[in-house]
């Protein structure tokens, strides 16, 4: 009988497999130990998570060009095209590469707890939901992922915002991607269109 842990270990290979032929998502590059109680995942080198970056102080708007790039241009598309939500975007399952003098790469990781378009997935409290528990459930799609990106993209453009105030800056981007379901969001539009950044 598969533990709780094994059955999310195999999920999250699962999901690995299914997103390997996108650069910016994180890439299995080997598994083992089926017959034991336990399995092993080896994943591919992807940098440092953009949230060491960012308690080191190297937050700003060259990262927030990078993320935009890879993260909203690429890896939420490939994304988007699986039908597969993955639900626990933050600046911690963001990785940074330096890949050249040059050239940086993000790469999406933690696919753990992804799943596919429709499922229902917890979502943190937030206020004047009118939940007696103070949680709610969400519908996974790929406005959960896209806000999540919004509100990383949004802290690193503004050094004067706080990371700490995420879930509330999630939600409102989640509500602005609802409401304009075609549009693009004001903050990937400012940091696509800035042509004063540097190319990375």
């Amino acid at each position: 009988v598969k533990t709780k842990q094994m059955t999310t270990m195999m999920r999250e290979i699962s999901n690995l497999q299914e997103m390997s032929r996108s650069e910016n998502i994180v890439h299995l590059a080997n598994s083992f130990g089926e017959q034991y109680s336990r399995k092993l995942v080896v994943l591919e080198d992807v940098g440092v998570s953009l949230n060491s970056l960012i308690c080191s102080g190297e937050a700003g708007k060259i990262l927030a060009r990078v993320v935009c790039n890879d993260i909203w241009n690429k890896a939420l598309v490939a994304l988007q095209r699986a039908r597969i939500c993955h639900a626990d975007i933050h600046e911690g399952n963001i990785c940074i590469q330096v890949v050249s003098e040059k050239s940086l790469k993000a790469t999406l990781v933690d696919l753990e707890s992804a799943m596919p378009f429709g499922k229902k997935l917890w979502a943190c409290p937030i206020k004047n939901r009118n939940k007696d528990d103070g949680l709610f459930y969400d519908e996974s799609d790929i406005r959960w992922d896209q806000a999540s990106v919004c509100a990383i993209l949004e802290c690193l453009w503004d050094v004067d915002r706080s990371f700490a105030d995420m879930s509330a800056s999630t939600e409102k981007w989640k509500q602005e991607l609802t409401n304009d379901p075609d549009g693009v969001p004001a903050i990937v539009a400012t940091i696509s269109g800035d042509d004063e950044l540097p190319k990375v």
